[in-house]
C-alpha cells in the first residue's frame, strides 16, 4: 500500500510537462555559451583578473618548533614579477625568517597541487617596506605579470587580487585615487604623492596582494597595515577609528629594485621602463575643473592627518561644491551653518562664497563666489532631468583641500520618486565627496553627493547599534532633476542639459537589469 505523503508527487509526476505551461529550458540543460557573452567576460577587469591570477602567490615563514614544523598564520600575498623567480612582496609578511636559522621562507602558487617554492630574500627597500624574494622556477616555468604605468590615473578601473591562506585567490573591484595627505607606513611616513587609494573592499585578507589594471598590468601592490580588523560588537568609535589601505606604485617598484631588474636574468621589459601613462578617465577628467573645494568654517582651512589620507573622517565646515554658473556652486547645507564660506579653485585661489539659497530637506545650499576680474567657475555639464539608467556607472567626485578630486565608483541601483528626487547608488559616498558631483560614465553631472546632515556612521550606528558597518556603502544622491526644481529661480536657465553617448553608458549590466 502506498503512503499517502507520497500520492501528490506521483500525481504530479503523471501530469505531461506540457501541462504545466512554458519552462525555462536552461533550468533543465545548459545553453550552449553564447560568444558574445564569453567575450564580455574576457574584457575589462574579469579578463584582466584571469590574465593575472596565475601570478599571485601566498607567501608564509615556516617555523621548526618543538612538536614539529608549521607556518606562522597570517593573511599574507604577493606577485611573481618576472618568470625568473622574483616574487614582490611586503617585507613585514616575510621579517621573521631574515637571519634566522630555524625558520624558511616559503612562496605557494596558485596552481592544482600547491606548488611550494623555497624563497631568498634579494633585496629590501626599507623606504618603501617593499621586498623582493627570489625563488627557483619549477619545471612547468612561472607566469608573472607585467608592470603598469608609474601611476594609474584617477578614477582607473582596478582590481586587488590575494592569496591570503594558500587556499583561493579573492579579489575586489574600484577605482584608484590619490592620497591627499602623507600617511604613516612602518615607522616611516610615506609621502602622498608616493602611494595611492582604492574605493575597493578594505581588507586585512589583501595584504601584499597585486593591484591590476584593466590589462592585467600590475599597478601596485596593496598594504593593509592601515586596515583595522572588525571587531564582533562594535561601538560607534570602534566605527569611527581610521581604517584603510594604501598601495605602492608600480613606479615606486621600479625604482625600489632598479638594479635587480636591470640584471640580465630579468626577463619581464616592464621591470625596466614603465609603459605609457595611463589614459585619463574622460568622465573624472570632464567635470574635475568644476569640482571645487568648500569650507564653511572659520580659521584656516583644515589640513588632513597622517591617518586620513582619504579625506573620510568628518571636520566640521569641510567639503567639496560643484559649480553650476559662472558665479554659482552648490554644496551641502550641512557644510554651510552661517552665511557664507570659502570655495578653493583648482588652481589653489580661494574665494569668499554667500549663501543664495538654502534648502535643509535637500541638504543643498546654493552659493554665490565673490569673483575678481577675469575669473570665472567652470560650470558642470549636466544630464537631463532623469537621465538615469539602473544599473549604470556612476562617479563621485570630491576634492575637500581644493587640491585633487577624490574618486569613488558604482551603479545606480534605485530611483526614489520624483518628489525625493533622490537617486541610490552604491559609489562611496560620505565626507570625501559630500557636496561633490556624481557623474555618469560621459562625465555629465547627474546629482550632488550627500554627505549627510548627520555623519552616515552615526547614523547607521543609531538605526542599527552594533549592526552597523563601517562598509555600508548604499547611499543616495539629490538628482540633477531636484537640483533644476528646488534652484529654478536663481540658476535662471544654467545647468542646461547635455547630450550623452547612450551607447558608452549601456554596460552588460544595464542591459541585465
Amino acid at each position: 500500500m502506498l503512503r499517502p505523503f507520497l500520492l501528490p508527487a506521483l500525481l504530479c509526476a503523471a501530469v505531461p510537462l506540457s501541462a504545466q505551461g512554458k519552462v525555462n529550458p536552461s533550468l533543465v540543460r545548459a545553453p550552449a555559451d553564447d560568444p558574445t557573452a564569453a567575450a564580455v567576460r574576457r574584457s575589462g577587469i574579469s579578463g584582466a583578473v584571469a590574465k593575472a591570477r596565475p601570478a599571485i602567490v601566498h607567501v608564509f615563514v615556516e617555523v621548526d618548533g618543538e612538536r614539529g614544523r608549521f607556518a606562522i598564520e597570517r593573511c599574507s600575498s604577493g606577485v611573481v614579477v618576472d618568470s625568473s623567480g622574483l616574487v614582490l612582496t611586503l617585507h613585514r609578511l616575510v621579517q621573521e625568517s631574515v637571519g634566522a636559522t630555524d625558520k624558511r621562507l616559503c612562496v605557494q602558487l596558485d596552481d592544482a597541487t600547491h606548488t611550494q617554492l623555497p624563497a631568498t630574500v634579494a633585496k629590501t627597500d626599507a623606504d618603501t617596506g617593499l621586498v623582493l624574494l627570489r625563488v627557483t622556477p619549477p619545471e612547468n616555468g612561472l607566469a608573472h605579470v607585467e608592470l603598469g604605468p608609474d601611476r594609474p590615473a584617477t578614477g582607473q578601473p582596478l582590481a586587488v587580487l590575494a592569496c591570503p591562506e594558500g587556499k583561493d585567490v579573492l579579489g575586489f573591484a574600484g577605482v584608484a585615487s590619490p592620497a591627499l595627505a602623507d600617511v604613516q607606513l612602518g615607522g616611516r611616513r610615506a609621502a602622498a604623492k608616493d602611494v595611492f587609494l582604492t574605493d575597493s573592499k578594505q581588507d586585512q585578507r589583501c595584504d601584499g596582494g597585486a593591484v591590476i589594471d584593466a590589462e592585467g598590468r600590475l599597478l601596485g601592490l596593496f598594504d593593509a597595515e592601515r586596515v583595522l580588523r572588525d571587531p564582533s560588537e562594535p561601538t560607534l568609535e570602534d566605527l569611527k577609528k581610521p581604517s584603510f589601505g594604501v598601495v605602492r606604485p608600480a613606479g615606486a617598484v621600479r625604482r625600489a629594485f632598479a638594479a635587480e631588474f636591470a640584471g640580465p636574468a630579468a626577463k619581464n621589459p616592464g621591470l625596466r621602463a614603465a609603459p605609457a601613462p595611463s589614459p585619463t578617465i574622460a568622465a573624472v577628467a570632464r567635470v574635475a575643473p568644476s569640482v571645487l573645494g568648500f569650507f564653511g568654517g572659520e580659521g584656516d582651512w583644515p589640513v588632513l592627518p597622517a591617518d586620513d589620507p582619504g579625506a573620510v573622517q568628518r571636520r566640521a565646515g569641510l567639503g567639496s561644491a560643484v559649480a553650476v554658473a559662472r558665479d554659482l556652486a552648490i554644496t551641502n547645507a550641512h557644510l554651510c551653518a552661517g552665511k557664507g564660506g570659502r570655495l578653493r579653485l583648482p588652481d589653489g585661489r580661494t574665494l569668499p562664497a554667500a549663501v543664495v539659497k538654502r534648502n535643509e530637506p535637500a541638504n543643498l545650499v546654493l552659493l554665490r563666489a565673490e569673483l575678481p576680474a577675469g575669473v570665472e567657475l567652470v560650470p558642470a555639464p549636466a544630464a537631463a532631468d532623469d537621465d538615469v539608467q539602473l544599473g549604470e556607472t556612476v562617479y563621485a567626485l570630491g576634492n575637500p583641500l581644493g587640491s585633487a578630486v577624490v574618486v569613488t565608483m558604482g551603479v545606480v541601483s534605485a530611483r526614489r520618486g520624483r518628489e525625493g528626487g533622490r537617486i541610490q547608488a552604491d559609489p562611496n559616498l560620505g565626507n570625501q565627496n559630500g557636496g561633490g558631483a556624481c557623474v555618469d560614465a560621459t562625465g555629465r553631472l547627474v546629482g550632488i553627493a550627500d554627505g549627510g546632515a548627520i555623519d552616515p556612521l552615526e547614523l547607521a550606528f543609531a538605526m542599527r547599534g552594533d549592526r552597523a558597518s563601517a562598509e555600508t556603502n548604499l547611499s543616495t544622491f539629490v538628482g540633477i532633476a531636484r537640483v533644476r526644481s528646488l534652484f529654478a529661480t536663481e540658476l535662471a536657465g544654467a545647468l542646461p542639459a547635455t547630450a550623452g553617448d547612450r551607447t558608452a553608458r549601456t554596460s552588460p549590466l544595464v542591459r541585465m537589469v
